[in-house]
């Protein structure tokens, strides 16, 4: 993308021949429209003069990262000399630096997702975690079946996990055998396995980015990613929200491809991605969108240049009268580029054409799916639709292989249809229920807008919107592709009852994209204003870039050093380990997964062998029991006490329970207590329990994640689970051990199970 006012850096050592100035309002991407006559353009990525329209592969400086064919056709100087092929003058050395500086990227952002990844272990505290990925990839190799029998999520991760499992553990026997015996290895591979697929979608960043804009948007959209908060700490876990963002990452690549060219090896890199993508994480669906427009482009006929401001919308070829009246008077052979960035179609195709596949166009970013009937025969719907039918022809094989993909990620949604849509069918009324105790913000659009200056960043959020209207006043085919569709997703995700800020984070690559194309447009217009050159120019620019990914850096360094530090579930643990005898039936608040009852091994649903304290939990006669003393307590007591529901549960009466039992110890922590809180109206008898609490006990031990009054009580659903804060010293909840007064505790000679 090149920005107005943008200028051109010093000749190559390779091409002595020094570019001329180029028209800042000419191109957007270091190249001129014009043909094979032209003058050299300055390549972006040292300064050194590229042919700015040679035949087939004169699309854009920044294809030289992405693969795309390069022209043979012979760059001209300003004196219309050959000066040898594209090739030769964007050579290895020019892109190298480019190269290095991704890759460089790319290795930092694995560094951040692999720092700290062993948190918590070997218990796995996340509750999504636990919850749904991993386990269900061991039960592949315990009930020796693909079947997950599960749907709230795709079995893509699953999946994905299972085969590193089996790679790493060298097969079935050794999954079950570490699963029982050392989860912590378990969860370490399915993590790092996990993190590996976030990584990717970095470097895939950078190739979408060079291809819808230049190299430097790409390189700086993948730096966004790979140092933004939240994709860098979900990137810790073994949770679908990473991963999935490679294949968004993917989508956005192929689908600037669409545009561009109107190749169908694009339509199916494109269709290929929403596959994947949707079998990774539902929601990265909404990336079918900008696909849908990229094909109504390329139905239309538009080149890039035809939606710029001024120009004369969709395509229509030249009369040939006009072009040899401008080869008149430019004596270019009527090859060079008309006012409004156009050119002769002839000589466009190479030999891929006789393959059926279009090669890229010859002016810069220009599609080659263009017909040249001529307006004598292009009438009516033709006319109006000169693309139509290779755009259908494509929409298919993108949907046929988006079916073809998704089938491979999740097949049991396919040959189980009832159970998936039901599953869905649970899911959605699940993020469309009433607000979730403790939750305060009763606007999900706040909420995404908030979380998105935390999540994301402030200064890429202010960049999103310059590059937001940068698209739009000068090149509006990106801005048809990139801006809509998150927009009408954040809508979407908004109007639900219940928000989480990692539901937002599907949309998170095209933000970097339209934030890293505001920034390069703006930091380029800025230097220039201040004329600036030489290394005054390079050193503001590195500035800019720190301060664009500097709060990031700082959210994500300071969360991967907490994560480093024990969990204050674990130091709980591990004093109860040394105050509290093996047997002792204790209360503990749904914050734990199983096996931090037990000594490091898995323990089974519904089973307590191998736990080191009997957990005190309410059978159903003792629920009956409880309501025959407490009738007006009914509803309250009949609600499962888990996470979401435990504060609607507990009552001043339930401290005698406990005494009758001989559950003397109770283990709080503020994940509960911080949801009762924070809605203090909605459970009033939970507020009186934790007052009495308090009051009928000594508090024994104290674990909190920061300093200050806050920590007791402090919950909030996202920054409770995470750890950016530069307030938190370590990771967790804060943690309270209390011993109740007259109270004679239980100790179960063998434990037992209990099922109620």
């Amino acid at each position: 993308m090149q920005a107005p006012g943008d200028r051109p850096g010093p000749p190559s050592p390779e091409d002595p021949a020094t570019p001329p100035a180029r028209d800042p309002a000419a191109t957007d991407a270091g190249t001129t429209g014009a043909g094979p006559g032209a003058v050299a353009a300055p390549s972006e990525a040292t300064g050194a003069p590229v042919a700015a329209g040679s035949g087939a592969g004169a699309s854009r400086g920044a294809e030289d990262a992405t693969g795309d064919p390069e022209s043979s056709a012979p760059a001209t100087d300003d004196a219309g000399r050959t000066g040898g092929t594209r090739a030769a003058l964007v050579t290895a050395g020019s892109r190298r630096p480019w190269l290095v500086a991704i890759a460089l990227v790319v290795l930092g952002g694995l560094v951040l997702r692999l720092w700290g990844i062993r948190w918590g272990l070997p218990y796995a505290y996340n509750l999504d975690e636990r919850s749904h990925f991993v386990p269900r990839a061991v039960a592949y190799f315990q009930d020796s079946s693909l079947d997950p029998d599960y749907q709230l999520n795709p079995s893509g991760l699953i999946e994905w996990i299972a085969a590193a499992l089996w790679i790493f553990k060298g097969g079935s026997d050794g999954v079950v055998k570490a699963w029982n015996t050392d989860p912590g290895a378990i969860w370490t591979i399915a993590r790092v396995s996990s993190a590996l697929l976030s990584t990717v979608a970095i470097g895939l960043m950078y190739a979408a980015g060079a291809r819808l804009f230049d190299r430097r948007v790409g390189l700086l959209a993948a730096a966004i990613l790979a140092f933004a908060f939240l994709p860098t700490h979900y990137g810790h876990l073994a949770l679908n929200d990473g991963p999935s963002l490679a294949a968004t990452a993917l989508a956005l690549f192929a689908i600037a491809g669409i545009v561009r060219y109107g190749r169908r090896r694009d339509y199916a890199l494109a269709g290929a991605a929403v596959g994947l993508g949707f079998g990774l994480k539902y929601n990265t669906a909404f990336i079918a969108l900008p696909l849908l427009t990229a094909a109504a482009i390329h139905a239309l006929g538009w080149r890039p240049g035809d939606l710029r401001p001024g120009a004369r919308g969709a395509y229509a070829p030249e009369d040939p009268k006009d072009v040899r009246a401008r080869a008149a008077t430019s004596g270019d052979g009527g090859l060079a580029a008309g006012t409004d960035g156009r050119r002769d179609d002839a000589g466009r195709r190479d030999a891929a054409a006789s393959a059926g596949d279009a090669t890229p166009a010859a002016t810069t970013g220009a599609p080659d799916h263009a017909t040249t009937t001529g307006p004598a025969t292009a009438t009516g719907l033709a006319a109006r639709l000169p693309g139509a039918r290779p755009a259908i022809i494509g929409l298919v094989l993108a949907g046929v292989l988006a079916v073809v993909c998704f089938f491979v990620m999740d097949p049991y949604a396919v040959l189980r249809p009832g159970f998936f849509r039901s599953e869905v069918e649970h899911l959605s009324d699940y993020t469309k229920g009433g607000l979730l105790l403790g939750e305060t913000q009763r606007s999900g659009y706040r909420y995404y807008a908030w979380s998105l200056t935390w999540g994301f960043g402030v200064a890429p959020m202010l960049l999103c919107v310059v590059g937001g209207i940068r698209t739009l006043l000068r090149d509006r085919w990106q801005f048809l592709v990139l801006v809509p569709a998150p927009l009408i997703f954040l809508l979407y995700v908004g109007s639900q009852g219940r928000y989480f800020a990692r539901y937002g984070m599907p949309v998170y690559p095209v933000l970097a994209l339209l934030a890293a194309a505001g920034g390069v447009w703006l930091a380029a217009l800025v230097l220039d204003r201040l004329r600036s050159s030489g290394r005054l120019r390079t050193a503001l620019a590195g500035v800019a870039v720190l301060v664009v990914l500097g709060q990031g850096l700082v959210l994500v360094v300071h969360n991967d050093v907490v994560l480093t530090r024990e969990d204050t579930r674990t130091e709980a643990r591990d004093w109860m380990v040394q105050h509290i005898p093996a047997r002792t039936t204790i209360v503990v608040e749904p914050m734990v997964p199983r096996e931090w009852y037990a000594d490091g091994a898995v323990v089974k649903a519904g089973s307590r062998q191998g736990y080191r304290w009997e957990r005190l939990t309410r059978t159903g006669a003792e629920k009956q029991a409880l309501i025959r003393k407490y009738p007006k307590l009914r509803s309250n007591i009949r609600r499962s006490a888990d996470f979401a529901n435990y504060g609607y549960t507990v009552f001043p009466g339930m401290l005698d329970f406990y005494r009758q039992k001989g559950a003397c110890w109770i283990v709080s922590g503020s994940l509960q207590t911080g949801r009762v809180f924070n809605n203090p109206k909605r459970v009033p008898q939970a507020i009186k329990y934790y007052r009495a609490l308090e009051r009928q006990s000594d508090l024994m031990y104290e674990s909190k994640p920061f300093d200050g009054a806050g920590s007791k009580n402090y919950f909030q659903y996202d920054m409770a689970f995470n750890f950016g804060q530069l307030r938190y010293d370590r990771p967790g909840p804060s943690m309270r051990v209390y011993r109740l007064h007259d109270c004679t505790p239980k100790v179960v000679p063998v434990q037992q199970d209990r099922r109620g």
